[in-house]
């Protein structure tokens, strides 16, 4: 993951993935405007990363160990992903420095996610197990799992969304917004 991570500040390597997923969102939303396009690619991030979230939040086992490795890995990877996704799809070319940012930025919102997530579940875990309700504690930790990832990967789009959009865009926004 690192690696891959590192090559994407350093190089511009995911340019021509990137540019294929954008055809490919054109290509079955062709009336899509842009800001419509990049709403339903951060949608589909985060029902994505929202799910195995919710696999990831399983409780403590045997099982759950392999998931929670996979699972911050590929949301840090997808956070960047949308992040350079969206700059591709406003026509906007990102320098070094930024996709450095995006990196770290994603680094720490996947660390801190995954941190609230599990002490989260840990927490419910253990109450429900007090109250003899054990067999909700896998449901309680898929949902907060869910819930959270879901929140992260859709706050980051909108927040990627608002700097990347063109100014006459977002001016725009605001006005039919006012109304």
């Amino acid at each position: 993951m690192y690696v891959a991570l590192a090559r994407t500040v350093l190089t511009d390597i995911d340019r021509d993935k990137i540019a294929e997923e954008v055809r490919k969102f054109r290509t079955t939303y062709p009336n899509y405007s842009r800001d419509e396009l990049v709403d339903r690619l951060i949608e589909h991030t985060a029902i994505r990363c929202g799910v195995v979230g919710a696999v990831a939040s399983a409780p403590p086992g045997f099982l759950a160990v392999l998931p929670l490795a996979a699972d911050f890995s590929y949301q840090v990877l997808a956070l960047n992903r949308l992040v350079l996704t969206i700059a591709r799809i406003y026509g906007r070319t990102t320098t070094r420095e930024q996709r450095a940012l995006t990196v770290a930025v994603a680094l720490a919102l996947g660390g801190g996610a995954e941190f609230v997530r599990r002490n989260i579940v840990k927490g419910v875990s253990e109450s429900l197990k007090r109250g003899n309700e054990a067999r909700l504690v896998p449901h309680i930790g898929g949902a907060v799992g869910l819930g959270l990832t879901y929140g992260v990967v859709r706050t980051v789009g909108k927040l990627a969304r608002n700097y990347y959009r063109p100014k006459g865009a977002a001016k725009r926004v605001r006005a039919i917004a006012k109304r």
